[in-house]
């Protein structure tokens, strides 16, 4: 029992002194070599690059000795975009050489997509610009088949990048005007199926004229008069020509 208990203060003295060398020889090391070598690194000013753009940033810097990161961008009314918005450590500081710098970019004036505002009333569609920090700009009113006070159109169109604070005009409808249909689109569509839709809204089928087409099924409508989108009295006709 002794001897196993001497072989385990002996394994126990070994280990310290081991871990102990060990931790003396990184003392020394750290001591000789690394502190030496971090406190005899240059140092230098950080030069101010607010405002530059930003491939010129990085030369600036780089020249200096500097590292570069680009840490992101951010929307900015001010600073023109892709212009220095943002630089840590900030200009003046004093720094080692080779020290990240980094930078925050400008992407100009916030965009937000254009929504789809048609067959929204006025009040939805003025909530909805508001919430995206648009401004409801001028609205004009139209005589139309669509339900009053529905949006018809609007500018800017659906799907555009616009800058926050942007207006966008309103086409809103009043309602049809007594007596009056607005003429659909018959383009496309064989003579019996034109001749329905013009049915369902009380206008007739007008003239028919034929035109030679290579590419058309017979008697499909290439043209038509009024176009798209006229008021035409209750039983009013609509003219077509068609394919041979």
């Amino acid at each position: 029992m002794k001897k196993k208990k001497n072989s385990l203060v002996k394994k126990i003295l070994f280990k310290s002194a081991l871990i102990f060398c060990i931790a003396f020889i990184i003392i020394i090391l750290v001591d000789k070599f690394i502190l030496p070598w971090y406190v005899n690194v240059a140092e230098v000013q950080v030069p101010n690059v607010l405002g530059k753009d930003k491939d010129a940033a990085i030369s600036i810097l780089e020249e200096t000795n500097l590292t570069v990161v680009l840490a992101g961008y951010i929307n900015d009314n001010k600073v023109l975009k892709d212009c220095i918005i943002l630089q840590k450590p900030s200009p003046g500081s004093i720094v080692k050489e080779g020290r990240r710098i980094y930078l925050y970019i400008s992407s100009g004036e916030a965009l937000v997509k254009m929504p789809n505002l048609q067959n929204k009333t006025l009040r939805d569609a003025t909530v909805t610009i508001e919430k995206m920090g648009l401004k409801v700009g001028k609205i004009d009113k139209i005589e139309s088949e669509i339900p009053s006070d529905i949006i018809v159109s609007h500018v800017p169109t659906e799907g555009r990048m616009v800058k926050k604070g942007s207006e966008v005009n309103l086409t809103v409808s009043v309602g049809p005007q007594a007596g009056m249909v607005r003429v659909p689109s018959l383009i496309g569509m064989p003579i019996k199926e034109a001749e329905k839709n013009l049915n369902i809204i009380s206008l007739r089928l007008g003239k028919i004229f034929y035109q030679d087409s290579d590419n058309l099924l017979p008697n499909t409508v290439i043209n038509q008069y009024p176009s798209e989108g006229n008021l035409l009295s209750t039983g009013g006709s609509v003219d077509i020509t068609v394919s041979k």
